[in-house]
């Protein structure tokens, strides 16, 4: 089930409404433009979990007692994240379907609180 966001993106794009659909030979070919709009929304998406992990660093690291496993981690994963978007290439449907649907979720969650 998608959300009224979701829809208007999809919508205002153009966009089939399931990121599965966008590697379906029947659907709708993408113009360079559309291709162009879920990259940069993929990089976008990962920079906006970059700054999540930042954010939980900053807050762990701030408690008097911080664990310092867990700010390992984070930062392994920010740093994960880093090269992911470093990687990631206008022509790889692939990578920026499970980008958007890995990760847009969660950033989704997070920044409506």
């Amino acid at each position: 089930m998608h959300t009224a966001g979701e829809r208007q993106w999809s919508q205002r794009l153009q966009l089939p409404q399931s990121p599965a659909a966008w590697l379906d030979d029947t659907a709708v070919q993408l113009t360079t433009t559309e291709r162009l709009a879920r990259y940069e929304t993929a990089q976008e998406v990962i920079g906006m979990m970059i700054a999540l992990c930042s954010a939980w660093i900053e807050q762990e690291v701030a408690k008097a007692r911080p664990d310092r496993d867990l700010t390992a981690t984070w930062e392994a994963e920010r740093s994960q994240l880093t090269g992911q978007r470093h990687e990631l290439a206008l022509d790889d449907d692939a990578a920026i379907d499970r980008v958007l649907a890995e990760y847009g979720p969660i950033v989704k969650a997070a920044y409506a609180e």
